[in-house]
Parts: structure tokens; C-alpha cells; sequence
């Protein structure tokens, strides 16, 4: 059998350049909404059918989840997601509309110093568990949340597990560690510095 007809032995196709996100713009959802709020379109590689949109002015927050949710029908709040990068941390809110069928994703920039945002637990009401484990996990402020707290961590946990900057606290599962080697136990090497290796020798 050649290789021309065998198609798991073509190799793969690489593109030769990344797709081009410098000219995006504005589809049906995000012109209407641009008329009212000082937002920018977004690429968007996944599917180049749903909306994807940066809130520049934070105020305009809860009018626009409003706008979307009673005049767009963008009625249900799929997820929250909140990532840290370099300069700021992003909160991306993922909304559906059902009759038609769409997808729009909602992006908001915030500070890294002092990370805070309105929550929308009032117009949906599975905000709620998102907003409290962004907070538990990432340390980001909901504003007016009902009951900001921990959801996955105990109350007296001590900083935010998913921030980039966190170390653990040394406890059973993070150590200090002393590993016992032996010539019948051999030791992979640790990149951890608080690990203690002891060599025991042979018999």
C-alpha cells in the first residue's frame, strides 16, 4: 500500500502563518450594542459565529448584562471564567440565547492591585456559585454579592489557590517533605527545594 492511499500515514497540515485577528469586526449582536456602551469587537477563534466583546467602562456592567439578558434575550448565564494575565485579571461571561440560537462572550478587563467588579447575582441567579468560587480560587471582589465567601476552601484558608503569585502552606500535602531512598526504592528527582532526601545504604 503507498503512502497516497493510506490516509494516516499523510502528515499533518500546518498552517504557515497563525489566522489573521487584526480585522475583526462587529457582527449583528455587537453593532446593536455598541450604540449604547463603550465596548470593542474581539476575536473570537473557536467559532467565528458567536459574539465576543470587551467592556471598556466597568459602570456600564449591570446596564449591559440587563440590555442583554431582557432586550437581546441572551437569557441564560452559562459560565463565568476569570484569567490572570501580566498587567490585569479578565472576567469573561458566557451567555446563550435559546430562540434564536447564539452564543456571546463578555469580557471585562480589571486591576491587578485591587480586583473588583459588580456581581450580577441579580439578574442570574447561578451568578451566585461562579462569583464565590472566582473569589475563593482567584481572590476577585463581587460587589453587592449576598454571601461572598469560600465555597471550596474552608473559611480560614489563607490566600487564593489559583492566583499565580500563591504558595501553598506547609501541611501534610505540601511539606516540608523527607523522602527515605533505597537501592530496592529509587527516587525520582524533585524540582520542590523543601525536599530531604535521605540515602539509606544497602544491606
Amino acid at each position: 500500500m503507498s503512502e497516497d492511499s493510506n490516509p494516516a500515514a499523510k502528515p499533518a497540515t500546518i498552517p504557515n502563518s497563525a489566522p489573521n485577528i487584526s480585522k475583526v469586526k462587529w457582527q449583528t449582536i455587537g453593532l446593536k450594542i455598541k450604540e449604547k456602551f463603550k465596548c470593542f469587537p474581539q476575536p473570537n477563534l473557536a467559532n467565528s459565529k458567536d459574539e465576543c466583546i470587551l467592556l471598556e467602562d466597568l459602570s456600564q456592567l449591570e446596564l449591559l448584562m440587563s440590555h442583554l439578558k431582557n432586550d437581546l434575550k441572551y437569557e441564560v448565564l452559562v459560565l463565568i471564567n476569570a484569567i490572570e494575565y501580566k498587567e490585569v485579571f479578565q472576567i469573561i461571561y458566557q451567555l446563550q440565547s435559546l430562540e434564536p440560537y447564539s452564543m456571546i462572550y463578555l469580557k471585562v478587563n480589571l486591576s491587578r492591585e485591587n480586583p473588583s467588579i459588580p456581581s450580577i447575582c441579580n439578574l442570574f441567579a447561578i451568578a451566585n456559585w461562579y462569583e464565590r468560587e472566582i473569589w475563593d480560587l482567584q481572590g476577585i471582589v463581587f460587589s453587592n454579592h449576598p454571601n461572598l465567601k469560600r465555597i471550596l476552601n474552608p473559611d480560614e484558608w489563607e490566600g487564593f489557590p489559583l492566583r499565580k503569585n500563591y504558595i501553598p502552606p506547609l501541611d501534610a500535602l505540601n511539606g516540608p517533605i523527607t523522602a527515605i531512598k533505597t537501592p530496592a526504592k529509587p527516587l525520582n528527582r524533585s524540582n520542590r527545594s523543601d525536599v530531604e532526601i535521605i540515602v539509606e545504604p544497602s544491606l
